[in-house]
């Protein structure tokens, strides 16, 4: 059904928590340098061009996109990311895969950020709702995270091993044909990335970080075709997918918004109406972390 995707929306759902690092330099330092080579080898290994031109679900460049928001000014800010103690009342396994999604965004928003103890909590969290939704394999090797509790203190390490968690994601979702969790996972990602885009814009306008947010909601018609074709139609993702179409329309009907195709454009929304995106999209946010019924 989603033929060919599992590879590309792990790596941009993981990707798109780097996105979430302040970077406000243009000239990348040596770290910085090493660091967007292993976003790179990340990228080529999930091409664009192994995806069916005709499945309907393309998602933009990871690296692009996470560049992007690098450079956009995004300051860290602590409490607005989902707290790791909500790790234990996600029931059901949507609900699992979602957060799981969430945590990747939290996690790199905590490591690009020096958070330390707060990115030990992420993974821990990560690994959890791993194991109780039938991916334990993934984080099985000891080695990994060994590594990253001993590098802790090192960015440019500590990005290398989750890309290593990554790869591993990968390579599960190949191995047992749940192309569909990809995009579960990814939504959750994307979901968290734009709540704290959205939240830090909202405290000073940042022109840029608008541009970016804007573009990012391009992503919605295929987020939404995905969740709609799901095996088994989960009841929850189904809920999930008609308030992402409420918001998409929403944001959508605005004069300024771009008609055209995905592309990296040079303006934005007016402010109110990204603040009228901003709580529509916190309003689901807050259904999805706190696992709040209809």
């Amino acid at each position: 059904m989603l033929n060919s995707l599992s590879s590309y929306s792990i790596a941009a759902f993981l990707l798109l928590g780097m996105s979430l690092g302040s970077c406000s330099s243009d000239a990348p330092s040596e770290s910085d340098a090493s660091l967007e080579d292993e976003m790179e080898v990340s990228e080529t290994q999930s091409s664009m061009d192994d995806i069916p031109e005709d499945n309907g679900f393309i998602i933009p460049s990871a690296f692009h996109l996470s560049s992007l928001f690098q450079k956009s000014g995004l300051a860290f800010s602590d409490g607005l990311v989902n707290s790791p103690e909500n790790v234990n009342q996600y029931g059901t396994r949507m609900s699992k895969l979602l957060n799981f999604g969430v945590y990747s965004a939290d996690l790199f928003y905590c490591v690009l950020n020096d958070q330390n103890q707060s990115s030990r909590k992420y993974l821990k969290a990560m690994k959890q709702l791993s194991e109780e939704a039938g991916m334990g394999e993934i984080f099985n090797t000891k080695t990994i995270l060994e590594n990253f509790e001993a590098n802790i203190d090192n960015q440019d390490s500590v990005l290398k091993y989750v890309l290593q968690i990554q790869e591993q994601t990968d390579d599960y979702i190949e191995k047992t044909n749940e192309e569909h969790t990809a995009m579960v996972i990814f939504t959750g990602a994307w979901i968290e990335g734009m709540y704290v885009s959205l939240e830090s814009y909202s405290t000073g306008q940042n022109e840029e970080l608008g541009k970016r947010i804007v573009e990012q909601t391009y992503m919605l018609d295929n987020i939404i075709k995905g969740l709609e074709l799901h095996p088994g139609d989960p009841e929850e993702l189904q809920n999930l997918a008609t308030e992402l179409k409420e918001l998409h329309k929403s944001v959508s009907a605005s004069e300024d918004y771009p008609k055209d195709q995905y592309e990296f454009h040079e303006h934005t929304l007016r402010p109110e109406e990204i603040m009228s995106f901003k709580n529509a999209l916190s309003s689901i946010r807050t259904k999805l972390t706190k696992n709040q019924a209809e």
